[in-house]
């Protein structure tokens, strides 16, 4: 097994998630670059502190998109088992983005200085388990009709800042199955037009800034320009698809109660 594998392995298995994120895949492609970063964030992500403060994120204020009709999912002929897979699509994600907020926020904002009185290490590794239910396929970019292709990179552009490469999240890869993208977009489409999904991931990565834990007080600095420049484009990435994740589940599962 080469370091790269090695690497995978281990991610996988300390972020309890069966795949690998878009940024480490993003970090392995120049060697050395993902042991480097990973040296720092495999202890930060194994604290206890660091689960507490991940599930703890939120944003402020609350908002409902409106819920597509469900006869447009039912025509898709999905059923219950899909919207299990789906359900543990989106639960696998959000542990993932949480945690991984909090590593890159480490990683480019390392603190220093003493502990707070309620900030002290624990002794027990985190407890980290695998996903309830098998996940959705991750679809390739490549292989996907022209119509879901294309819809799958304007939902990408409408997310995320204007940067080339576009950067496609690996979640709605999970998600652009015939016509589903096409069915999911015009329910969530109010809550980035309108500003909110930009709004409540802004929430996240300030929270994420203040979060003042133990293992980010032992995080020595990167210096790396490419890990620094890679780490502050997937930190706007990661806080919008917690969002945006949470806002999947909300309409599908409308849509679900909708349709039974």
């Amino acid at each position: 097994m080469g370091e790269v594998s090695r690497l995978y392995e281990e991610i996988r298995r300390t972020l309890g998630i069966p795949f690998v994120g878009l940024i480490y895949r993003n970090l392995a492609v120049e060697p050395g670059r993902l042991a480097s970063a990973w040296r720092r964030l495999g202890p930060f992500f194994t604290h206890p502190a660091t689960s507490r403060a991940a599930a703890d994120l939120h944003w402020e204020g609350a908002h409902t998109p409106p819920m597509p009709p469900a006869g447009e999912l039912t025509r898709l002929g999905l059923n219950e088992r899909f919207f299990d897979r789906a359900g543990a699509t989106l639960e696998a994600y959000d542990r993932a983005n949480r945690l991984n907020l909090l590593g890159l926020t480490a990683l480019l904002y390392p603190l220093s200085g003493d502990l707070a009185p309620d900030a002290t290490p624990g002794t027990a590794a985190a407890v980290v388990t695998g996903p309830r239910d098998e996940l959705l396929p991750l679809l390739e970019l490549e292989a996907l009709p022209a119509a879901d292709r294309a819809m799958l990179l304007k939902m990408s552009q409408a997310l995320l800042p204007a940067e080339e490469p576009v950067l496609v999240p690996s979640l709605l890869r999970h998600f652009a199955l015939p016509g589903l993208l096409d069915s999911l977009w015009p329910a969530l489409r109010p809550a980035v037009a309108g500003g909110f999904v930009a709004g409540a991931a802004e929430d996240l990565r300030h929270q994420a800034a203040a979060a003042s834990i133990a293992p980010r007080r032992s995080m020595t600095p990167i210096d790396d320009p490419v890990t620094r420049r890679t780490a502050e484009r997937f930190l706007t990435a990661t806080s919008t698809m917690v969002v945006t994740g949470h806002l999947l589940d909300t309409i599908l599962k409308t849509c679900r109660r909708g349709a039974a």
